[in-house]
C-alpha cells in the first residue's frame, strides 16, 4: 500500500521535532588484505563472491592470520564493525545476513565448515545491497555484539546470506590473493535451505574479501575535546575536578587485562602557535605507563603536570590564559600499534553565537512535494561565555540554477541561551508549484551584544545545501547498465539486458511497464521486450529499481542502439522516460591464429594458451578456427588444488561441425618430432578437461554467466589436438596426485580428436601406475558412479591413463541433478596416432552404461558410440594399453602395444593385458572391433593376456512389470581379428596366461579355478552372441615358468556360436608350462558344434604349432552352465 502524502508530512514534522545531534564511539579503521606479498583485485562474476544473489545460500568462512592483521597495524581490542568494499551493485530482494566471528589457532581452513565457538556479531533478517555504479564504497556492518580480539590469535569470519529465491546479481567486490597461498576461504553456494546453520563442505580458496575492521582500541575521549560539553572552556576558570562542570584534564582509552600502554598528553596554543601550556607527567616523565586492569574503557585523570596552565595536582588553570583555539595532543602506544590524538577546543570568547545546523529543508536525496508547505527550521548555539538573549535568524532560498531570492524571511530569537545551549528556530514555511532544485542559506545575527566571531554565523560555509520539489507520481528511465557503450559483446553470445528506472515522484509506485528496444544499425529492431516492475519506492536508495530483461543474443557483429522506455500511464513528464545508448558487437573468431611469443604484437597472435582459450569462450567462433603453436614450450595451469590445468568444458559459442577448433604446430614446428612441449600443471591430476560441467572455471564462458540454463553446460565438441605427421607436440603432465589423465573427456564429450601426440608424465613428476578403475552400481533404485579417486578403508583407490573418456549421469552440485543437466552420451571421440607411456593405462573409455529414461520410466542403454582408437603406440603401462566399457561400436585398430605389466612398471596383483574389453564386474560392450593390433611384452602376476573380452551382464529390477531387465539386450557382436600377439610372460607360477580370452563375468566370491569356471551370480544361462576370432597370429613363448595356472593361446568361455577361424597359433612352451591346462584353445561351452547347435563354437581353418601343448582343452557345460 502507498503511504499517504499527509502521512509523509507528519513523519517529516516528527523527524524535525525530534532531530538531535548524535555522537558515535570513536573507532580506528584497518583495511586488511592478505599481508606483505598479497595482491588486491576487483571481481564480479566470479566465485567465491560473498555478496551475490544467484543461489539460496551463499556462505563464506575466511581465516585471517594474526600476522596479517598485525601487518596492517591492527591492535588487539574491541571489534565493533566490519566492512566489505563494493564498487558496483544493485539492490536485490532482501536477504537474511548473518556474521559470526571466532578466534582460532588454526592457520588454514578445512572441510567441513567449522560450526563451534563462534560469536554472532550481526544478524539482519532483511539486508539489501545499495545501488552503486563504479563507486568504490565500504559496506559497513556495525556489530550488535562487539567482539574482543586478543591481538595474537587468528580470526575466522563466517558470513552467510540466505533467502529462498534468487536473481542473477553479482556485485563487483574487492578481494585479496594471499601469498604464500593457503586455504584462507571456505565457500559454499547452492539452493540449500537454511544453509547458514548447516555443517557444509565447501570449496577452499586462496583468496578472500578485503575487509575493514572498526576497532575500539586507543583513545576514545579526552578532556578537553572537540565535542560538547568538553569543547568550550571558560577563560579565567580553574579545572581541578571541583565539580562535574570543571573536571581535570584526562584521557579515556581502551585497555585489555594485563596490556602495557604508554600515554602522553599536552595542550598547545593559542593556535596557530604550538606553545605547550600544559604537559601531563608521571614521576617527572612525560611518558605515562599504564597496565590494563580489566577489559574495556579506562579514564585516566592526570595528577601531575607542568606548564603555564598547570595547576596543583594536575589541574588546568586558565586564570591567565587568553581566549582562542587550543589543541590537545596525545599519544597511545601498545606493542605493534600507536595512535595520535589531536582535538581542538575553545577557551571561549565572551560573546559568540553560531549557526549549527539547517534542520529543514533536508538536502537531496530527501524529496518534497510541490504545492505543500515545507518547514524551514534552523539550529543555533551559544558558543560564547555570556548568555545569548536576542538574535535574528534569516533564511534565504534561491533556485539552484541561479537568480534572485524567491524566499527571504527573518525570525527573532528571544530567550536565554547559556554557554553550549542550543535552540531550534522555526521560520515561515516555503511553498511552490515548481518542480526543480533549490539552494538555502541560513544565518544568525547576535543582537544583545557584539559577536566576537562572525565566521560561524552562517551555513553552509563552502558548499551548497540543495533540496528538491517534485510531482507525486513521476517515473523515468535512469540508465542502461547492460549493454553499455564501453562493454564487450560478441556475435551470437547472449547477454542479459539490465537498466535502471528512477521514481522521481513523492509516492511509491507499482506495476510500472518498462520496455527495452534494441535496433541493429543499419537494419531494424532485433529485440523488443516489455516487463512490469512490481514496485519502486519513493525514498532513496529504494527509488531506483534495477530492471533485468530476458537475454538478448546479437545476431551479428556491428553497431546497435538500446533504448529503455518507461510507459507508466499518466506520467506528467515524458521527456525523461527514454534513455538510449549505442554499443558495439564484435565478430567471432574464425580462421587461423598463432599462440606463442614468436609473433608477439600480431593482432592474430596470443601469447599464451590461456589468452587464446579466454577469447574462445568470450568471443565464440563462426567458422573453423585453427591455433598454430609457434614456440618450443608452453606451460598451462598453475597447479591450483582441485583444478585441471586447462578447462575446455561447457559450450563455446558457435562451435560445431562447421566451426571446429584445432590446436596444431606451425609449419616450422611441424617438421620435427617433439619440437613443441606442452606442460600441463594440474592440481587434481587432470590436464585438459573436456565435456559438460556444472560450472566452468573460465569466467569468460557463457555458462559461467548463465549458470541456471543447463544447455550452456553442454560442450559443442569438435575440438582437435593434432601434433601432425611428425608427432611434433609432446604433452606432459605435471602432477603429484595418484590419479592422472593428461586428457580427460568428461560427461557428454563428443567429437573430440586427439591425434599424433606424444603423451607422458613431465620429467620432474614421478609416474603413477595406479590402475583401479571406478565402476557403476545400482543401489536403492539409483545409479552410483564411483569417483575417480575413492577410499576403501585406509586405502586410496584410483587409476591413471594418458587419455580418459568417462561418461556419467549428471549429478549437479547436490548429487540429485537439481540443475537438470542433460544426459549426454559420449560420441565420435577419436584417439589416433598418439604415443602414450608411463601410466596405469594408455586409453580408458567408459560410457554411461544403463539409465532410466525420464518420461517413459524405462531402462535404456546409454553407451558411448563412435569411439576410435587407432594407430597409437602405447608402452610402459601397468594394466592395459586400452580399456573400454559400456561402448557400442568402438573400433580399436592397428595399435602397437608393448611393455605392459609388472616387468615394465612393477606392482603386484596385476591383471595385465594389451587390450581389455569390459569386465571389472560391471562393464560390457557391443559391436566391438579389435583389428590389426600388435601386442607384445605383457607380464602379470595374476593374468597376462593379449586381448581380454569380458562381458558383465547387468541385471535390473523391472520398473513396472515385475521380473528383471537384462543388459546387454542386443548381441554382443565382438570381433577380434588380424592381431599379432607375442611374448606374453608370467611373473609367478600361479599366473594365468592367454593370447585372446573371451568370457562372461565370473563369480568373484570364489577363488582360483573355481572362480575362473563359475559365472557370476544369476548369469549361468548367459552366453554372448555373434562373437568372432579371425585371422590372428598368436605366439605363446616359453617364459621358463613351470606354473599351475591356465596357459592358452585362445580362451573361450560362455561365448555362444563363437566363430574361431583362420588363426595361426604357435605354442613354444614345454610340458611344464602348466600343470592345469596348456592348450592352443581352451573352450568352456556346450559341445563342439557341427553347425546345428547355436551355442557351440565353430572352429575352422586354424593353424596350430603345438609343441608340448594340447590342441584343445574342452570344459563341457550345459546351457545352464552345469559342468
Amino acid at each position: 500500500m502507498k503511504p499517504s502524502l499527509l502521512g509523509r508530512l507528519a513523519l517529516l514534522a516528527t523527524t524535525i521535532a525530534t532531530l538531535a545531534v548524535t555522537q558515535a564511539s570513536a573507532q580506528q579503521y584497518f583495511e586488511i588484505a592478505g599481508g606483505a606479498n598479497s595482491t588486491r583485485a576487483w571481481g564480479q562474476y566470479i566465485y567465491p563472491n560473498p555478496l551475490q544473489d544467484y543461489w539460496y545460500t551463499i556462505r563464506s568462512q575466511f581465516l585471517i592470520r594474526a600476522s596479517e592483521l598485525q601487518f596492517y597495524g591492527m591492535p588487539g581490542g574491541m571489534i565493533e564493525s566490519m566492512a566489505l568494499r563494493v564498487r558496483t551493485s544493485q539492490p536485490f530482494t532482501p536477504r537474511q545476513l548473518r556474521i559470526r566471528v571466532k578466534q582460532t589457532t588454526n592457520t588454514v581452513l578445512t572441510n567441513p565448515m567449522d560450526m563451534n565457538g563462534f560469536t554472532e556479531v550481526y544478524n539482519v533478517p532483511a539486508y539489501q545491497l545499495p545501488s552503486l555504479t563504479n563507486n568504490p564504497t565500504w559496506l559497513t556492518y556495525p556489530f550488535n555484539q562487539p567482539f574482543q580480539w586478543d591481538g595474537v590469535s587468528n580470526l575466522v569470519v563466517d558470513i552467510c546470506f540466505y533467502r529462498p529465491g534468487y536473481v542473477y546479481i553479482f556485485p563487483d567486490y574487492e578481494y585479496t590473493q594471499v601469498s604464500p597461498t593457503y586455504a584462507t576461504q571456505n565457500y559454499v553456494y547452492g539452493d540449500i535451505v537454511n544453509g547458514c546453520a548447516s555443517n557444509l563442505n565447501g570449496g577452499l580458496y586462496s583468496v578472500r574479501p578485503v575487509v575493514r575492521f572498526g576497532v575500539l582500541s586507543g583513545i576514545e575521549q579526552s578532556f578537553p575535546d572537540d565535542i560538547d560539553p568538553r569543547r568550550i572552556l571558560r577563560s579565567g576558570s580553574l579545572y581541578a575536578g571541583q565539580s562535574a562542570e570543571f573536571p581535570k584534564p584526562s584521557l579515556t582509552f581502551r585497555q585489555s587485562t594485563g596490556q602495557q600502554i604508554a600515554l602522553t598528553y599536552r595542550i598547545v596554543g593559542p593556535l596557530p602557535s604550538t606553545n605547550v601550556i600544559y604537559q601531563a607527567r608521571q614521576a617527572g616523565n612525560t611518558t605515562i605507563n599504564v597496565t590494563g586492569a580489566f577489559n574495556g574503557l579506562n579514564t585516566l585523570t592526570f595528577t601531575d603536570a607542568t606548564g603555564i596552565a598547570a595547576g596543583s595536582g594536575g589541574a588546568l588553570d586558565l586564570t591567565n590564559i587568553p581566549g582562542g583555539a587550543y589543541r590537545v595532543e596525545a599519544t597511545y602506544s601498545i606493542a605493534g600499534y600507536s595512535q595520535n590524538w589531536f582535538k581542538e577546543f575553545n577557551i571561549a570568547y565572551p560573546n559568540d553565537v553560531s549557526m549549527r545546523q539547517i534542520r529543514s529543508p533536508l538536502a537531496i536525496p530527501r524529496k518534497y512535494p510541490r504545492g505543500i508547505n515545507i518547514p524551514i527550521s534552523a539550529l543555533i548555539q551559544n558558543v560564547g561565555l555570556n548568555d545569548v538573549t536576542d538574535a535574528d535568524v534569516t533564511a534565504t532560498i534561491t533556485r539552484a540554477s541561479g537568480g534572485p531570492p524567491v524566499y527571504q524571511e527573518t525570525v527573532k530569537f528571544e530567550g536565554t541561551l547559556r554557554t553550549g545551549d542550543q535552540a531550534n528556530v522555526d521560520l515561515p514555511a516555503f511553498n511552490t508549484l515548481d518542480v526543480t532544485t533549490w539552494n538555502v542559506t541560513m544565518c544568525v545575527d547576535l543582537k544583545n551584544a557584539i559577536d566576537n566571531q562572525d565566521a560561524n554565523d552562517c551555513l553552509p560555509t563552502t558548499t551548497t545545501h540543495t533540496f528538491q520539489t517534485l510531482y507525486n507520481e513521476e517515473v523515468g528511465g535512469l540508465a542502461i547498465d547492460n549493454p553499455s557503450a564501453t562493454g564487450e559483446y560478441w556475435s551470437n553470445r547472449p547477454l542479459t539486458p539490465r537498466g535502471r528506472i528512477i521514481n522521481g515522484g513523492m509516492q511509491d509506485l507499482s506495476d510500472i511497464p518498462v520496455r527495452l528496444r534494441i535496433t541493429q544499425i543499419p537494419g531494424g529492431v532485433v529485440y523488443n521486450r516489455q516487463i512490469v516492475v512490481p514496485d519502486v519506492g519513493a525514498d532513496p536508495p529504494l527509488n531506483v529499481a534495477f530492471v533485468d530483461f530476458p537475454p538478448f543474443t546479437p545476431p551479428g557483429p556491428g553497431q546497435y542502439e538500446a533504448c529503455l522506455i518507461t510507459e507508466y500511464p499518466g506520467d506528467p513528464i515524458n521527456a525523461n522516460n527514454t534513455v538510449c545508448q549505442t554499443f558495439t558487437v564484435g565478430a567471432n573468431l574464425v580462421g587461423t591464429y598463432t599462440i606463442g611469443t614468436l609473433n608477439a604484437g600480431n593482432a592474430r597472435n596470443y601469447l599464451t594458451f590461456s589468452d587464446a582459450v579466454n577469447d574462445l569462450y568470450k568471443k565464440g567462433v563462426s567458422g573453423n578456427v585453427t591455433f598454430e603453436l609457434t614456440d618450443a614450450s608452453y606451460s598451462i595451469g598453475n597447479g591450483t588444488a582441485g583444478l585441471p590445468a586447462l578447462d575446455l568444458t561447457t559450450k563455446i559459442i558457435g562451435g560445431g561441425p562447421n566451426a571446429s577448433i584445432t590446436f596444431k604446430p606451425s609449419l616450422q614446428r611441424s617438421l620435427a618430432k617433439g619440437s613443441i612441449t606442452i606442460t600441463l600443471n594440474s592440481g587434481n591430476g587432470t590436464g585438459i578437461l573436456f565435456g559438460q560441467s556444472i560450472l566452468s572455471t573460465n569466467p569468460n564462458a557463457v555458462q559461467f554467466e548463465f549458470q541456471r540454463d543447463p544447455t550452456w553446460s553442454n560442450t559443442n565438441g569438435f575440438i582437435t589436438f593434432d601434433g601432425g605427421s611428425q608427432k611434433s607436440i609432446i604433452v606432459q603432465l605435471q602432477a603429484t596426485t595418484p590419479f592422472r589423465a593428461p586428457f580427460y573427456l568428461g560427461d557428454g564429450s563428443h567429437n573430440i580428436s586427439l591425434k599424433n601426440l606424444v603423451i607422458r608424465n613431465a620429467p620432474q613428476s614421478v609416474a603413477s601406475y595406479e590402475a583401479n578403475l571406478p565402476i557403476v552400481s545400482f543401489i536403492s533404485n539409483s545409479f552410483a558412479f564411483q569417483a575417480d579417486t575413492r577410499t576403501q578403508g585406509a586405502q586410496t583407490l584410483t587409476y591413471s591413463a594418458g587419455i580418459v573418456s568417462r561418461q556419467k549421469l549428471p549429478s549437479g552440485r547436490d548429487g540429485n541433478n537439481s540443475e537438470r543437466l542433460d544426459t549426454v552420451r559420449g560420441t565420435n571421440n577419436t584417439y589416433v596416432g598418439n604415443e602414450i607411456s608411463g601410466f596405469g593405462y594408455g586409453v580408458v573409455s567408459l560410457g554411461i552404461g544403463v539409465a532410466i529414461k525420464g518420461g517413459i520410466n524405462q531402462f535404456q542403454p546409454y553407451y558411448s558410440t563412435g569411439t576410435l582408437v587407432r594407430d597409437n603406440i602405447i608402452s610402459n603401462v601397468r594394466r592395459a594399453g586400452v580399456f573400454v566399457g559400456y561402448e557400442d561400436g568402438v573400433r580399436i585398430l592397428r595399435n602397437k602395444i608393448y611393455n605392459v605389466g609388472t616387468q615394465s612398471t612393477g606392482g603386484s596383483n596385476v591383471d595385465a593385458a594389451g587390450i581389455i574389453i569390459g569386465g571389472e564386474t560391471r562393464y560390457h560392450n557391443i559391436n566391438t572391433t579389435v583389428d590389426g593390433n600388435e601386442i607384445s611384452n605383457v607380464t602379470g602376476d595374476l593374468w597376462a593376456r593379449g586381448v581380454k573380452v569380458e562381458q558383465a551382464r547387468n541385471i535390473f529390477p523391472s520398473v513396472g512389470s515385475g521380473g528383471s531387465i537384462l543388459f546387454p539386450q542386443s548381441p554382443e557382436n565382438t570381433t577380434v581379428m588380424n592381431n599379432s600377439i607375442w611374448n606374453l610372460r608370467r611373473s609367478t607360477a600361479t599366473t594365468n596366461m592367454a593370447g585372446v580370452h573371451f568370457l562372461t563375468g565370473r563369480n568373484t566370491a570364489l577363488t582360483g579355478v573355481n572362480q575362473l569356471l563359475t559365472p557370476a551370480s544369476n548369469t549361468s544361462t548367459y552366453f554372448t552372441r555373434n562373437d568372432k576370432i579371425l585371422n590372428n597370429t598368436i605366439v605363446m613363448v616359453d617364459d621358463n615358468v613351470a606354473g599351475s595356472g591356465i596357459v592358452t593361446a585362445v580362451g573361450v568361455q560362455h561365448a555362444g556360436g563363437m566363430l574361431f577361424k583362420n588363426n595361426a597359433i604357435i605354442m613354444r612352451g614345454t610340458n611344464l608350462a602348466s600343470s592345469f591346462s596348456y592348450a592352443a584353445l581352451t573352450y568352456q561351452g556346450v559341445q563342439l558344434t557341427d553347425g546345428n547347435d547355436p551355442l557351440g563354437i565353430v572352429s575352422d581353418r586354424n593353424a596350430f604349432q603345438l609343441g608340448a601343448a594340447n590342441a584343445v582343452r574342452f570344459i563341457e557345460i550345459t546351457s545352464n552352465s552345469d559342468i
